[in-house]
Formats: structure tokens, sequence, C-alpha cells
């Protein structure tokens, strides 16, 4: 298991997961790009899948989260609206990491 911050909208099972800096998960959404004259901040790394679908609340949420060692099914994943392909990989190599392997 694991807390989610307080989702504003619900979350479908398989939605791609960071950790935030108070130790709680998160749908994955890559860094803004950067504004003129400024270096881009790098994403931040995929931590998990969430293992079921999770209604919005005002309140942070336990949920089960897919943390490490198994395959899923990449077609199945929850990104954000306009995920880059290139954001996508990079997030599936954190993955990969974690032992995690999307087909």
């Amino acid at each position: 298991n694991g807390t989610l911050k307080a989702p504003s909208a619900a979350l479908p099972m398989g939605t791609v997961l960071m950790q935030n800096a108070d130790g709680t998960f998160g749908p994955w959404a890559p860094s803004p790009p950067a504004e003129e004259g400024q270096t881009a901040e790098p994403d931040p790394a995929a931590v998990g899948i969430l293992l079921r679908e999770v209604p919005a609340s005002s309140s942070n949420v336990d949920a089960p989260v897919l943390k490490r060692g198994s395959l899923v099914s990449a077609s199945l994943l929850k990104w954000p609206a306009d995920t880059a392909e290139e954001k996508k990989k990079a997030a599936f190599a954190a993955l990969e990491n974690l032992g995690i392997v999307a087909r």
C-alpha cells in the first residue's frame, strides 16, 4: 500500500505514479517546459503503478501500489493527456530500474 496525496480527481487503475516531497504518491506528470533563458527541470521519476481506481478525495488515501518486480501491460497504463513518447520512455526506464517491466 501507499498513501496518495488527496486526489482532486478520480485516478484510474494503472495510473503511473511519482513520489511527492512529503513522501506521498501522486499521478506522474512531466515537468513543464522551461521558460526562455532557463534550464528545464528534469521529469520526476516514475515510482509505481496504482492497482485500483481511487475516487477524488479531500484527504489523503491509502491504496495498493505496485512498487517493484512485475510485468505489466504498457497499453493499460494511464498517463497525463498529451504526454510525449520520449517522456513516457524515460518513465518506463525508471520503472524498469524498480523491476517493473512494461510490454
